[in-house]
């Protein structure tokens, strides 16, 4: 599992492959809650050769698997990106609630 974040500005980019993607997903969501972003997402999945050589008995062939690993990249900006493709999810404005929600203990005291 991989996650990588890269900052520019105001543009953030988080990167996940494999089980890092779900890292990468709730970082972003984290994000997004201390303000109004546009967010891009691209999936794709990412070609990994791996080599498995014999260790003792060197008669026997190497062995090379491919695997499609997939991964995400998910770009978050403060300013209105100028192309939006597939992917992009505009800012949630959300509402503050028009009734004040009463509190109640979870436990009752004895």
């Amino acid at each position: 599992a991989v996650v990588s974040t890269q900052s520019t500005g105001n543009t953030v980019t988080i990167s996940g492959i494999g089980g890092g993607i779900g890292k990468a997903v709730s970082t972003a969501e984290l994000l997004k809650k201390d303000g109004p972003l546009h967010q891009t997402n691209t999936v794709a999945f990412v070609t990994m050769t791996e080599l498995w050589e014999p260790k003792e008995n060197k008669v026997l062939e190497n062995i090379e698997v491919v695997r499609k690993i997939p991964s995400i990249q998910i770009r978050l900006e403060v300013n209105e990106p100028e192309v939006k493709g597939p992917g992009y999810q505009p800012p949630e404005m959300v509402q503050p609630p028009t009734k004040p929600i009463s509190r109640q203990p979870k436990f009752k005291k004895f």
